[in-house]
């Protein structure tokens, strides 16, 4: 009985101990013995499995970081360049740049830089023994930085200021008739830039008289209105190279112009290339506004006081030129003729000192008026005017004829 008491008591004492190590192996207290519920500071079993899956839940988390942080990454770089797909315009290196995706990338390259989303044609240079072509309306991207220098412009056009001894670059233009036209350069660089034309490219005598120009500033435009005669010319533009201003980057156009009105009405153009242009007038069909300088010519005693008839015609080269006026009806009227190198301007008259009859001539007594004389290149204004010298004799008409040979 008393070893049955103890065997009891013994089996209760053991029940007791298996019931406090399984709370104990539920609630472990973290150390390795620990195989259920550790809190993970050392745990190497399941604890270990869950590390390994919260990691993954963490990895997931990463990747969603890492995802958002794509999305603001796509996000700030769509800010940054604010584009639409096909958008282009110029990169800061001086190219074509388009729009793809929501990135602007370089898609064409531009050899002399880009201006308004457009590559700028790149510069051409000529020089008198290969000029470069320029045609009526058509505008030419050059430059005067071409190292050649050997031209410059006659000391009439520097107005006491300094000439273009810098290099130049030389244009050719055919005029396929005698027509006027507006020359303009627009700077493309910030310099100054000389302009002047010559009928024959290496001789600087043949340079047209009363054309030529420079900008009044750096970076300004100059614009010349001239008649040019049938054939070639020459166009120069050039650089001064004078200061910190050396040679620069332009445009260059030439385009057919209105013969602006002289005086009351507007000249008649004459081709001289082919040789003598006749044409007949009337003084009654004309206007009295322009007068000749008298005492520049062969008889000052008259002065050119009726209604006139004005003529324009160019040359290239030095001509000599004879220009003959014959009043027809009434043939016996007084009648002067005279010549300027510039229309509206009564002193750009055509005079020498040593021939009056340079620039002037009249008619008397049925002899016509007749100038003969050596022309520089350019482009000249003829005049037949009435003298007025009585009651009766008013307007009359003529036959003008023009010889440059």
């Amino acid at each position: 009985m008393h070893k049955f008491l103890i065997s009891l008591i013994a089996l209760s004492l053991l029940a007791l101990a298996c019931s406090e190590g399984r709370v104990a192996l539920r609630e472990g207290d973290g150390s390795q013995d620990d195989a259920i519920g550790g809190d993970g500071n050392s745990d190497v079993g399941t604890n270990n499995n869950d590390f390994t899956s919260g990691g993954d839940t963490t990895n997931n988390g990463g990747d969603s970081t890492t995802t958002g942080n794509d999305t603001n990454t796509t996000s700030n770089d769509t800010s940054t360049s604010g584009c639409t797909n096909g958008i282009i315009r110029c990169s800061l290196a001086g190219n074509i740049e388009t729009c793809r995706n929501g990135f602007f990338v370089e898609t064409l390259a531009c050899a002399a830089g880009c201006q308004a989303s457009t590559c700028i044609d790149a510069p051409l240079s000529g020089r008198c023994n290969a000029p470069v072509t320029i045609t009526l309306g058509q505008t030419v991207v050059s430059t005067t930085d071409t190292g050649d220098n050997p031209n410059t412009w006659l000391q009439e056009c520097t107005g006491g200021g300094d000439a273009p001894t810098g290099p130049e670059t030389v244009f050719e233009i055919n005029m396929p008739m005698p027509m006027m036209v507006k020359i303009t350069l627009d700077s493309v660089d910030s310099t100054y830039f000389a302009l002047y034309l010559r009928g024959v490219c290496d001789d600087m005598a043949t340079q047209l008289h009363s054309t030529c120009a420079a900008n009044s500033s750096p970076g300004g435009s100059i614009e010349l209105t001239t008649l040019l005669g049938k054939g070639q010319h020459f166009i120069f533009v050039d650089s001064f190279n004078y200061d910190q201003f050396g040679p620069g980057r332009f445009k260059l156009k030439v385009q057919e112009a209105l013969m602006p009105p002289c005086g009351d009405h507007i000249p008649q153009i004459l081709d001289v290339s082919n040789g003598p242009a006749v044409v007949q007038g009337d003084t009654a069909m004309g206007a009295s506004s322009e007068l000749w300088m008298q005492q520049h010519c062969p008889n000052d005693a008259f002065q050119s006081r009726g209604k006139e008839r004005a003529y324009a015609f160019a040359l290239r080269n030095f001509s000599n030129v004879s220009i003959n006026g014959q009043p027809t009806n009434p043939a016996d009227s007084m009648m002067g003729v005279y010549v300027r190198t510039i229309c509206d301007d009564s002193f750009s008259q055509v005079y020498d000192e040593a021939n009056h009859f340079a620039g002037c001539g009249y008619t008397d007594g049925g002899v016509p008026a007749t100038i003969n004389w050596q022309y520089r290149p350019g482009a000249y204004y003829v005049f037949v005017d009435d003298f007025l010298t009585s009651a009766g004799d008013g307007p009359q008409q003529f036959t003008l004829t023009v010889n440059a040979p």
